[in-house]
């Protein structure tokens, strides 16, 4: 079956029901999109991994090191998420390489922060009793924000991606720029090295 499960109609499902069941009896993916669930991630529109069960039984201070479950969670503490960001980080090499981890840090921190003050409004309005009482305008005006919300971590996740390629094409440039270096100066020692002959008349 090619074709993704959004995109199915019900002919389609009636002819390709066995496999389909097939495919949904043991899942390992699940859509971003539509939150159906295949074992084959191709018959998904943005498919993510489903974290083992034995992660998911772990208390939240062990999810964190999970990568599938750190998403997933919301009330993370500062500190670990901080702590998870730096290992996630490689190592720096040269004041450059550390330059450009420093920003993704930074995009990283800001995008993390940002979702969890998104979460934690999502919270504090389920928890007040106020929240009940909101009129309609309000609720949109809510809705509307936590859209904002959502594409403003999407343009974050997309920066970060963006920096980070930028950042590998700079350091092939670099290498390539160094070994041209060491060609001219390999050439211009030949050049100096070659001996000078002197015609006396």
């Amino acid at each position: 079956m090619a074709k993704r499960f959004c995109k199915l109609n019900r002919r389609d499902i009636t002819e390709h029901l066995g496999e389909i069941h097939r495919l949904v009896s043991e899942p390992k993916f699940v859509c971003r999109s539509c939150a159906r669930s295949s074992a084959d991630k191709a018959n998904l529109c943005k498919p993510a991994a489903i974290p083992p069960a034995s992660c998911q039984s772990k208390p939240d201070s062990e999810k964190v090191a999970c990568g599938l479950l750190a998403e997933t969670l919301t009330s993370a503490p500062a500190n670990v998420l901080s702590q998870e960001i730096v290992s996630l980080a490689p190592s720096a090499k040269s004041v450059e390489n550390s330059k450009s981890q420093l920003v993704v840090k930074k995009v990283q921190a800001q995008k993390l922060q940002a979702k969890k003050a998104q979460m934690n409004q999502v919270l504090e309005a389920q928890l007040s009793p106020s929240s009940q009482l909101l009129d309609k305008s309000e609720l949109k005006r809510a809705k509307k924000v936590a859209k904002k919300q959502k594409k403003y971590n999407k343009k974050l996740a997309k920066m970060i991606k963006k920096q980070q390629k930028l950042y590998k094409k700079s350091r092939k440039l670099q290498s390539e720029l160094e070994g041209i270096n060491l060609q001219v100066d390999s050439s211009a020692l030949t050049v100096n090295a070659a001996p000078k002959v002197s015609h006396i008349h």
